[in-house]
């Protein structure tokens, strides 16, 4: 994916095997997602599996394009989402961590 224009790149988002399915990484984006929105900055992700996908997808990310790597390799999704909050879908709320 080659985003031309300001942009935030999300490069890692992760949380511990033990802490997964919590709500953790939705409100770490959740939080980060007000940030750039307040200064209308968009943001752009590759999902490496369908679970990541959908997961951006839910956090208003769409698909702008699919690679398909070589030897039968898994889809890589180049996904943006806008930095204006009038576009973004109401967010499911996140699961209470702990």
């Amino acid at each position: 994916m080659e985003p031309t224009g300001r942009h935030h790149h999300l490069a890692f988002l992760a949380a511990a095997p033990w802490l997964r399915r919590r709500g953790i990484g939705s409100a770490l984006l959740a939080a980060h997602h007000a940030r750039l929105d307040r200064i209308g900055m968009p943001a752009v992700v590759e999902a490496s599996s369908q679970r990541q996908r959908v997961f951006h997808e839910r956090h208003g990310y769409r698909i702008v394009r699919v690679a398909h790597l070589p030897a039968g390799g898994p889809p890589l999704w180049a996904m943006r989402r806008s930095g204006d909050p009038v576009d973004q879908p109401p967010m499911a709320v996140a699961r209470r961590v702990g």
